[in-house]
């Protein structure tokens, strides 16, 4: 009786113990699944969460990309609607012969002209600005002879330097030499506005230009310094120099002018250059302004390094043979341009829109040597007129495209894309100067070698 009672017990136990198991079982199954539901559900409402912030996010990426297209067309288009008188204050400015002129009218006419300059300064600094910001500041890698960019950078602000009796002294390393290849705009840029800012600065002295290779002979970084004989900056505004919009001194701005954009957008150019921008000055001493830029070399034999021989003109020397078409609709900018061209002894004809120059060309194109084409007409613009005369020279199977070149306000990014894209050979940007003019035709004409003055300067 013993043993079954046991045995009872045991399988009491057991029943127990095993019941008591599938409950756990059971409550454990269900804790699983109510945790997995809860998972679900807190997957689900997570997975619309990221939805609804994704969308979110597009939606603000839609509304940025839409703002900063906005900015970038509002740009263009203040840069074209600018830009258009401008061509016409300077290039009448330049049409005046300061012969037939007494000193009180010179005068005048000089101190429009050194306004309209600045303002025209003021422009591209903040379209440049504009385009660093927004990331659309593309560089160009050309091959240049830098020995011929510092001559001519150093030829143009010397003027400048000679109204205060500022003397120059440029060296360069024997380590530069032959062609490299960068942005040579761009390298102008930043040493014009190093070399114009130390003579706004120095009253009596002499600037000093350095070029030089920044490490061993091998490196590709090429250091520029510019130093001066002015008024040094103060330690404590320092910081402030590459900073947009900041100037040393607040009444830098009153006495001096500008945007305080000048030194923001070379330390922006320096990087993307792969240099870098610094400064050395202390009051009443003068400063030091430097900047790297890395400027790959190149092989002595090619073309660029042996373009060190630069032929240079006394006058504008007047061209045989060239008859061009003037494309222009605004009124003030065709008679402008009409008076350069008579300028600088080029015959020519006017359309006042691209229908009429296509019109012109299809007549007779043979007696046209090129083509200046506004961009932005009534009836048919620049790049469509240009389109359609790409399209009948195609089908006319002609020996040679005639030179489309533009003449246009717009100077954002793409614009020369797009020029390019119509089938036009090059792009110019108004306000267009004579000697600027004159070099364009020459250059698509093939009398570029006609100069009125033969000397030659090796650099």
């Amino acid at each position: 009786m013993m043993d079954a009672a046991a045995a009872q017990r045991r399988v009491d136990r057991e029943r127990n113990a095993r019941k008591q198991a599938e409950q756990l079982l059971e409550k454990k199954s269900l804790d699983l699944y109510e945790a997995n539901e809860n998972l679900r559900l807190l997957a689900a409402s997570l997975e619309q969460q990221v939805e609804e912030r994704t969308a979110e996010l597009n939606e603000k990426r839609k509304l940025a990309v839409a703002a900063d297209d906005a900015k970038s067309e509002f740009l263009a288009m203040m840069s074209h609607e600018i830009r258009t008188p401008m061509n016409g204050v300077l290039g009448t400015l330049m049409l005046l012969d300061p012969e037939q002129l007494n000193s009180h009218q010179a005068d005048l006419v000089e101190t429009a002209v050194d306004s309209a300059e600045s303002l025209l300064e003021i422009i591209n600094d903040i379209l440049d600005f504009s385009k660093i910001e927004a990331g659309k500041m593309d560089l160009e890698n050309v091959e240049f002879d830098i020995t011929s960019l510092i001559n001519d950078t150093v030829s143009a602000v010397k003027p400048l330097a000679k109204k205060k009796n500022l003397t120059f002294k440029t060296r360069i390393s024997s380590k530069i030499q032959g062609a490299v290849v960068g942005d040579s705009l761009r390298v102008r840029q930043i040493l014009t506005n190093l070399i114009s800012n130390a003579i706004k600065f120095t009253d009596s002295g002499q600037i000093d230009i350095t070029i030089d290779r920044d490490q061993a002979d091998s490196s590709d970084l090429i250091r520029f310094t510019v130093t001066d004989t002015g008024h040094g900056i103060a330690p404590d505004k320092l910081d402030l120099i590459f900073t947009a919009f900041s100037q040393a001194d607040g009444s830098t701005t009153r006495k001096f002018g500008g945007t305080g954009l000048g030194l923001a957008i070379c330390s922006r150019l320096v990087v993307l250059m792969g240099g870098e921008i610094g400064v050395e000055s202390e009051p009443g001493k003068g400063s030091t302004f430097w900047f790297t830029a890395r400027l790959a070399r190149v092989d002595k034999s090619s073309s660029v390094a042996k373009a060190s021989v630069k032929k240079i003109p006394s006058e504008f020397a007047p061209f045989e043979n060239v008859h061009l078409l003037l494309v222009e609709d605004n009124a003030t900018n065709r008679k402008v341009l009409s008076l350069l061209l008579q300028s600088i002894g080029v015959s020519f004809e006017v359309a006042e829109n691209g229908q009429e120059a296509v019109d012109a060309l299809a007549s007779d194109a043979d007696r046209f040597s090129l083509v200046l084409m506004d961009a932005q007409m009534p009836v048919l613009d620049g790049y469509e007129a240009t389109a359609q005369i790409r399209a009948r020279e195609q089908n006319s199977r002609v020996k040679s495209a005639i030179p489309i070149v533009a003449l246009t306000a717009n100077a954002m990014r793409g614009d020369r894309e797009k020029c390019v894209a119509a089938g036009m050979s090059d792009y110019m940007t108004k306000p267009v100067r004579k000697g600027e003019l004159h070099a364009m035709i020459g250059k698509w004409v093939n009398q570029s070698a006609i100069v009125a003055d033969n000397r030659v300067e090796i650099v």
